[in-house]
């Protein structure tokens, strides 16, 4: 990787006529009959299947199926008509759909603009501010002059005012973790996630 410029904050999701008004009715209901909620996402083992996980942890006594599909495309409809009791997806995908979701929370160190009714996970008591980064990579082949210069022109991109509004209207949050800081960056973010794998089952 040579350069990360925005983030989509975890975002937790169900259907506009799901019975579950709130966060706290919905986790009420997977404490009551551990195993038997579920919640949607995109592919096995991926970001969306390790906040699930995540999610299991920190709430307490809660067992949530995690329901593998292709992509958001597939998810959506499944969510809508409740073939399933909810989607782990992102803010981006929550904004989007809103009338024909209700988001219950979100990842995110204070509220969005596009849902200021939605809590964050850290407001509900869980340590959870987290997100699929987006990013560029190149072969570690590519000469270090080379990855310097791509570097520095995204960071050009990410500082286009216009180009930023965009994406923060659309609940992207930017960030500029350059060539030079992604070391510091990848170590950081590999405790966290060995600990989602290890509680996914996908290592000891």
């Amino acid at each position: 990787m040579l350069y990360y410029y925005h983030f989509a904050p975890d975002a937790l999701m169900v259907s506009a006529d799901s019975p579950y008004k709130t966060y706290q009715e919905f986790i009420a209901a997977a404490k009551k009959e551990p195993g038997k909620m579920s919640l949607a996402g995109s592919a096995q083992f991926s970001a969306n299947h390790m906040a699930v996980e995540r999610l299991n942890k920190l709430a307490g006594g809660v067992k949530i199926n995690y329901v593998p599909f292709k992509g958001t495309g597939d998810l959506i409809a499944i969510l809508i008509g409740m073939h399933v009791d909810g989607a782990m997806g992102y803010l981006p995908l929550a904004i989007q759909q809103k009338g024909k979701v209700r988001t219950l929370a979100i990842a995110t160190e204070k509220r969005n603009p596009a849902l200021p009714d939605v809590p964050t996970f850290k407001e509900l008591g869980l340590n959870w501010v987290d997100r699929a980064y987006r990013g560029v990579a190149v072969p570690k082949s590519t000469p270090l002059v080379l990855q310097q210069k791509m570097s520095d022109y995204f960071a050009q991109l990410n500082a286009d005012p216009e180009t930023k509004k965009k994406l923060e209207d659309a609940g992207f949050i930017l960030v500029d973790v350059p060539l030079a800081k992604m070391p510091a960056f990848m170590k950081e973010k590999t405790a966290q996630a060995m600990d989602d794998a290890k509680n996914a089952g996908m290592i000891k």
